[in-house]
This record gives C-alpha cells, sequence and structure tokens, in this order.
C-alpha cells in the first residue's frame, strides 16, 4: 500500500483492503519523510474541497454562511441601486455619529440617517432592519426589567449554588435577548472583553520593549448593528448586510491590501480558522459580514435549544476586533483549516500580588489528543488530519516551549508591576520564530475562567465574580 493510499484511506475512516495506519505511524512519516507530508495535505485538500457545507450550525463558517445569505437574498436590482445607497451611507453615517449606540441617555439627540418614507420605499426584500436608532426585534417588551430583576435576586441570594445558577441564567439572558440599552450597557461590564484589558497589557509591555502585542482596533458595536446579531443571520437583507459592512470598513479603517485577524471582544471562532483570518481583497470589504456571524454563532450557544446543552459567555460582548495578521515565521504546519500551529504558552498572573503563578504549554498534549483522539468524533475527516499534525509537530512545539520558557518566565514576571489589573488572569505569549525573538502578548481572561487553570497550585486560583449591573448616564 502506497504512502497517498494509507493517507487516503486514514483521512476517509476506511481500511480500504488493509488496515489503516494509525495517526501515530502517520505522524512518524510527517517528521521524516518530506513527500509524505506533501501526500497528507494534498490527500486533506481533496476531502475539503469535495466536502459539502456541514448540516451542523455549529460547524458553519462565516464565508460559507455569507454565501449562503447572498444566494438567499439576490442581488439587488439596477434600478434600486441609487435609492439603496443612499440608504446605506446615510444609516452608516447616523451609527458612525453616535459610536456609544444609545448609552448616552433618553434624551440624548439622535438621528436615524434616513426617513422611514425612505425605507418603504424600498422592496420588502431590499429594506434594512436598523435605522441610527431603529431596529428590528423578535420580541415588542424590553428585556432590561427582566434583567435587572434577575441580577437583584443574584445580589440577594445566600445561597451559592443558587446564585451560581441565577448568574448563568442572566449571562444567556445577555446573548440571546433583544437588545435595549440597558442589556447593552450591561454586556460593557465583562472584563473579559478585549477593551477591558488591552490598554493596560500595552503600556505593561512598552516598559520593558521586550514582549509585542499585535497591531489591534477594538470597537463598541453600535447598538443597532448588534441587535441584527440576535435576529437570524439568514434573514438579514442586502442592505442590512450592506450597512454592516461599509460601518465595519469605516470604523476600523481597513486597507484592502492588507490581512487580519478578527474577532469579538471575547471569542476568536478560530476553531475554525477561516473565520478568523481574512486575507485578500474581497473579504476586507466583508469584514463586517463576517463578524456579525462569528457574534450570532457564538450568540446561539447561549440558546436553550443548543444541544447538549446551553454555553453561555462565549461572546457576552459588544466590541468587534480587528488585528494586523502575523505571518507565521517558524515553519509552522497548519490544523484548524488554515491556522498555523505555533509555539504559545499559557501564564496564569496574580495582578494584585504582582506574581506569576503558572506557565503551561498552551497546546497541552494531554488536552489536545484528548479532544482529537478520545470524542465521538476522532474518524472524521477533519479530527483525524489535526490530530496527526499536532502528533507530527509536538516534539518541535514541546521543545520550543521548554527552550524558552524560562524566558517567558522572566519578561512576564518583568511587566507585571506595570501592569495595572486587578485580580488573577491568564495571558498567552505566542512563540512567532524559533530563536524567541519575537514573542507576542496576544490574549488575556480571568484566570478561574481560563482553560489550563488546572496548572495552577493547588489553593492559589481565587474565584471572580462580574457584577453586571449596568451604569447608564443620565
Amino acid at each position: 500500500m502506497s504512502i497517498i493510499s494509507a493517507l487516503r484511506s486514514a483521512l476517509a475512516g476506511r481500511p480500504d483492503q488493509h488496515p489503516s495506519p494509525t495517526n501515530e505511524q502517520i505522524a512518524d512519516w510527517l517528521r521524516t519523510t518530506p513527500e509524505a507530508l506533501v501526500a497528507f495535505e494534498a490527500a486533506y485538500s481533496d476531502f475539503e474541497d469535495r466536502s459539502p457545507v456541514s448540516e451542523n450550525f455549529f460547524d458553519v463558517n462565516s464565508r460559507q454562511a455569507a454565501a449562503m445569505s447572498r444566494a438567499g437574498n439576490g442581488a439587488r436590482a439596477e434600478a434600486d441601486q441609487e435609492a439603496v445607497q443612499n440608504i446605506v451611507d446615510g444609516i452608516v453615517d447616523a451609527l458612525r455619529h453616535d459610536p456609544a449606540a444609545l448609552e448616552a441617555g433618553p434624551d440624548a439627540e439622535r438621528s436615524d440617517g434616513v426617513s422611514l418614507d425612505e425605507v418603504m420605499a424600498l422592496p420588502e426584500r431590499l429594506r434594512p432592519q436598523l435605522t441610527g436608532t431603529r431596529v428590528v426585534r423578535d420580541a415588542a417588551e424590553p428585556a432590561y426589567p427582566v434583567l435587572v430583576a434577575a441580577l437583584e435576586r443574584a445580589r440577594q441570594e445566600q445561597d451559592d449554588d443558587q446564585r451560581e445558577q441565577l448568574l448563568l441564567g442572566i449571562n444567556a439572558m445577555l446573548d440571546t435577548f433583544d437588545l435595549d440599552p440597558v442589556l447593552y450597557a450591561a454586556l460593557s461590564r465583562n472584563p473579559t472583553s478585549m477593551g477591558h484589558w488591552l490598554g493596560a497589557l500595552e503600556r505593561a509591555v512598552a516598559t520593558t520593549g521586550f514582549l509585542r502585542v499585535p497591531e489591534t482596533t477594538v470597537r463598541r458595536v453600535p447598538l443597532p448593528i448588534l441587535q441584527m446579531t440576535r435576529l437570524g443571520y439568514g434573514e438579514l437583507t442586502p442592505t442590512t448586510m450592506e450597512i454592516i459592512d461599509a460601518w465595519t470598513r469605516e470604523a476600523f479603517e481597513l486597507d484592502e491590501s492588507k490581512s487580519y485577524f478578527i474577532r469579538t471582544g471575547t471569542y476568536s471562532s478560530k476553531f475554525d480558522f477561516r473565520n478568523a483570518h481574512v486575507h485578500d481583497p474581497a473579504e476586507v470589504r466583508e469584514i463586517g459580514r463576517y463578524l456579525a456571524y462569528i457574534q450570532f454563532q457564538a450568540n446561539q450557544m447561549a440558546s436553550p435549544l443548543n444541544q447538549p446543552g446551553p454555553i453561555v459567555g462565549v461572546s457576552t460582548t459588544n466590541e468587534w476586533v480587528v488585528r494586523e495578521w502575523i505571518e507565521d515565521e517558524s515553519g509552522s504546519p497548519t490544523i484548524y483549516h488554515g491556522m498555523p500551529l505555533r509555539t504559545e504558552f499559557r501564564c496564569f498572573v496574580d495582578c494584585d500580588a504582582d506574581e506569576l503563578l503558572a506557565v503551561a504549554p498552551y497546546w497541552d498534549p494531554e488536552v489536545m489528543l484528548e479532544r482529537f483522539e478520545q470524542r465521538a468524533d476522532a474518524d472524521d475527516p477533519d479530527m483525524r488530519h489535526d490530530a496527526i499534525v499536532f502528533r507530527a509537530h509536538l516534539p518541535v512545539l514541546m521543545e520550543r516551549f521548554e527552550r524558552l520558557r524560562s524566558t517567558v518566565e522572566q519578561e512576564v514576571a518583568a511587566i507585571l508591576p506595570a501592569l495595572e489589573l486587578e485580580g488573577q488572569w491568564s495571558l498567552d505569549i505566542m512563540l512567532n520564530d524559533d530563536a524567541g525573538e519575537q514573542l507576542y502578548a496576544i490574549d488575556m481572561a480571568p484566570a478561574a475562567s481560563s482553560a489550563l487553570s488546572h496548572h495552577v497550585p493547588a489553593g492559589r486560583l481565587k474565584k471572580t465574580s462580574v457584577d453586571w449591573m449596568p451604569r447608564l448616564t443620565a
């Protein structure tokens, strides 16, 4: 049996006339035989090219969703071009001048950007579902009375387990309910969202000049646009999509000649890296609809209809983020549909004590191999590919981790006195070269809710809570 036949058989999950080689056997081939790697990636690309769009909503990426949405809505009629463009321009202008998205209070002066007559003059399939102040909602009544009542019950609850359940319900409300100014303001309270910690991190790394932070733009998403992620993504009209795209291009000052890494304030959806890496002019023009889909998909995780159960808090944020794309210089293979498998360090720090608590490999071998090889989807071609690539590259990942661990520990410890945050955090450091001269501080989150927190010494990890009660301007 040839290497190519064996690899195709392995990815297909069928033995043909010979036993399928194990992941470990294939990984050994990839490490020692250059032509095996070429054959393996060719076999996987063939499967990717021939694979239909998944019927599992959570396996559909933003490019696929945007394409399906375009196909369902159709192109706008030539006769509508000028009217639609005038409406798009007017609404985007109104949204640009009201970036706080209605947080300024009920008496603030705002503009819709267009008249209701202009909107209604369009065919229904082309009408925008938002203006500068108005939005389409699922429910007629505002959600904030339910939220505020739940927050008060949680505040008064004495039983820890009951309070935890109430807080999970509150988080689900924040992820799924129609937005109003109170819910929008509550989303601003999430410390995990990048706008809360990025500035502090940038100032801290500047004190030593060794660690880098990717060039990053964080923007609060206007409430009318963010509300669109609470509706069915496939129900958004072409005009609505154009408004989202146009606002995003202006807000982030996008350059179509550049590549970007995109995410919400709390979620990158990197497990299908086609969601996160935007790298050609056509994609850059559509970054808004990609971000809207990532937010929509994350919010749907909190739905009570999600099986086997809701996952709350994935994207409890009103921020979108566009970062520079860091080209890989370490020769990494890719997993997750194109993500370079670079060595990363997850550091746990106590900012109150200026103490480094633990450093763990972000790609923890035990955790990753359990995910790839021990679950029900282990024979899926994507899982099989990623498991094999991970096994093949694991010696390189761990050699770099161990060789540069002390450097990372020293550099992180050096910035802690200047890191003006409260409590315990995880801090992710990405290596972009073999020598260790390009170390990027790329992400942070409260330590207690971060994966790999079991690496923190017993008894040292502190629980954290979020005060979701919004602060509104009178």
